[in-house]
């Protein structure tokens, strides 16, 4: 545990180091998930409405072109996205010259980056076959699932789906920043790479997966229907939580592959 509370102590802390440097490095990508919501916000307002409510006659009613309007502008968030990722991992990683002349990656690194996160969230997938079985299994045996969503012990198991959840995904996500670098690191490779920290990931996720339930409990509590306003405030708490989980993915590759001091 306080080694995982060392990773995040670390991963915030370079984010705060220089505020304007840190913002100044994401904002390209900052700047196109924003733009994107914003963009779906004001030209799709019904149709966002209907997915953000899961309304399923409305979704059915949506327009095909608004339809290809929407996974446009998903695309772009979810590109921009990758960029505020690539650009914080080549931030820290790079040195030097190399820093201030490499800091923008190339479309190949982009692209590979994209299909590498592809991966790694389709392993999260499987991974999840696995963990919600075992979990489905633990909670009938305890009465988990006698009121779902309501009881703590049903709370209780869907906050340890998400930490397991979680720690697959960071054990194989050392990959990304491998990738923001321009180098080949399979998934197994990630996997091996982490195992020597395996319970500080356990415990970073942990501590993530708490904060994002308390989060999640917290925006429902403030925005007791969905609209674009909420939308607008939850992307930009996603985003916060987002470049989190991208600088602790720095600070492992920093600290397990090219063997840099968490000090």
């Amino acid at each position: 545990m306080t080694f995982g509370i060392s990773l995040i102590a670390h991963a915030i802390r370079m984010l705060m180091h220089a505020p304007g440097t840190t913002f100044r490095v994401i904002l390209p990508g900052l700047a196109m998930v924003l733009l994107s919501t914003l963009a779906a916000s004001t030209l799709l307002p019904d149709a966002l409405n209907a997915v953000l409510r899961n309304d399923t006659d409305a979704i059915l009613r949506i327009d095909p072109s608004d339809i290809l309007l929407m996974l446009a502008l998903g695309v772009a968030g979810l590109l921009g996205y990758a960029l505020m990722a690539i650009h914080w991992h080549r931030h820290v990683l790079l040195d030097g010259t190399d820093r201030a002349n490499d800091l923008r990656p190339g479309w190949g690194i982009i692209a590979f980056y994209i299909w590498r996160a592809f991966t790694v969230a389709l392993v999260q997938m499987l991974a999840a076959i696995p963990i919600l079985t075992v979990l489905g299994v633990l909670a009938s045996l305890t009465g988990g699932q006698s009121a779902p969503g309501q009881g703590s012990p049903s709370v209780l198991f869907s906050i340890l789906a998400g930490i397991a959840f979680l720690w697959v995904g960071l054990r194989v996500s050392i990959s990304l920043p491998a990738a923001a670098m321009g180098q080949r690191m399979g998934l197994l490779q990630s996997w091996m790479i982490s195992a020597p920290v395996s319970g500080a990931i356990l415990a970073v996720a942990a501590l993530v997966s708490l904060l994002s339930v308390t989060i999640s409990v917290t925006l429902s509590l403030l925005f007791q229907s969905p609209d674009p306003t909420s939308l607008l405030f939850e992307t930009c708490v996603f985003l916060a939580e987002g470049i989190i989980c991208v600088s602790v993915l720095t600070t492992l590759y920093g600290h397990l592959v090219e063997k840099r001091s968490l000090s």
